[in-house]
Parts: C-alpha cells; sequence; structure tokens
C-alpha cells in the first residue's frame, strides 16, 4: 500500500470517528475541574440563578473529606481529612430523577455534581456510564468514601457505594457495588472540583 492510500484511508477513518461521535451542547457539558452545564467553579449565587433560575432546594450543611487510612488494622478503613463549616447548596430537578447541584462557600460554587441523564462529558462519561468507561480513561482514583447512601439516579433508597475521586483531574465519581470488594459497576452521580483538590461529600453520609 502506496502512503497516499494509507493517508486517505486513515483520513476516511477518522471522519467516520467523528461522525459517529454524539456532540455534547454546551448546556449539558461536563468539563472536568471547570464545569457542569451552564455552571462554572467559582460563580457567585446570582450568576449560577441568572442561569438556572429558582432552584428546586437549599439547604445548608457541613461537607467532610475522606480517605483510605494507612493503617491496616483501623476499625474504620477511612478517615476524615478535611471539613468545612456550614455551606449553601442549591439543587436543580428539571426531571422527576436525578438532580444537578451547586454548593457554595463564601458566596462562590466549590463543586457541582449531576445525576442526570444528558449530561456527559466530550468523550461520553455520563451519570449510568459502566465504571469501565471512567477506568479506560482515569488510573489510579482516590477512594475517599465507602458506606450505604441514596441513589436518586436508578430511584433506589440504599446502595453500597463507594466515591473514587480523580483528584488531579477535577472530577469524582459516585459508584455503586454488589458488595463489599466487589468491583465496581456503574456511576450514580458525577462531581466536578477543583483540580489537586478533593472532592467533598455530605458529613452526614454519601450524596
Amino acid at each position: 500500500m502506496t502512503d497516499m492510500k494509507f493517508l486517505l484511508i486513515l483520513g476516511l477513518l477518522l471522519t467516520s470517528i467523528r461522525a459517529q461521535a454524539k456532540p455534547v451542547a454546551p448546556a449539558f457539558l461536563i468539563v472536568p475541574g471547570q464545569s457542569i452545564g451552564k455552571i462554572k467553579l467559582g460563580d457567585d449565587r446570582e450568576t449560577v440563578r441568572k442561569k438556572m433560575g429558582v432552584p428546586f432546594k437549599t439547604s445548608n450543611e457541613k461537607l467532610a473529606a475522606y480517605e483510605k487510612s494507612s493503617d491496616p488494622k483501623a476499625l474504620n478503613p477511612y478517615k476524615k481529612v478535611k471539613e468545612r463549616d456550614v455551606v449553601i447548596d442549591e439543587w436543580w430537578r428539571p426531571k422527576a430523577v436525578g438532580r444537578l447541584k451547586a454548593i457554595y462557600d463564601a458566596g462562590r460554587v466549590i463543586q457541582i455534581q449531576v445525576s442526570l441523564s444528558g449530561y456527559a462529558t466530550e468523550y461520553g462519561l455520563a451519570p449510568n456510564s459502566p465504571m469501565k468507561q471512567v477506568e479506560k480513561r482515569y488510573r489510579s482514583p482516590r477512594i475517599v468514601e465507602f458506606g450505604f447512601g441514596s441513589n436518586d439516579f436508578f430511584n433506589e433508597t440504599f446502595a453500597l457505594v463507594q466515591t473514587q475521586d480523580y483528584v488531579a483531574e477535577g472530577l469524582a465519581v459516585l459508584t455503586g457495588l454488589y458488595d463489599e470488594g466487589s468491583r465496581p459497576w456503574g456511576i450514580y452521580t458525577i462531581f466536578v472540583h477543583e483540580r489537586n483538590r478533593l472532592v467533598f461529600t455530605g458529613s452526614s453520609g454519601l450524596n
């Protein structure tokens, strides 16, 4: 095969791949370390409300971050490494299942999370994606929390779940497990936070 033919075939293959890809509209695009849809890290509440409208719910809560303990004999394998005082979170629920949530500290968005269908990264990672889709792109997550939690997307009251944080990317996922020690199977929620900072979860449990 000549170089010209090879380049022509390669060009056709790349064009075909691009044609099959489903571009995500900016209003639904997840950008690790930056934004989810219209909400960007660093936005103030007034800006977010102008973009999103009045939230479905507003509440105050404490946020905590966890990581796995280095002590193999520890009764609780996960330890709290940070906690912020009461912050404000607001969330929107345009569909019956799932939600989009902004968490503020000192009046600015410090974290965004989504469990709504339709939202995705440019490479197709979305709530309800299989974990293997995350594992293809990212490596060595920090398991920052593990336990039982509620799950809006799958309409389950309780599930065995864990939060995996890809800290350098500014991306974390809440994933379900069949049982302790089993392989994660699917994504409940996607979090976007500042790069190189641990994701925050509710101090009273997973969210």
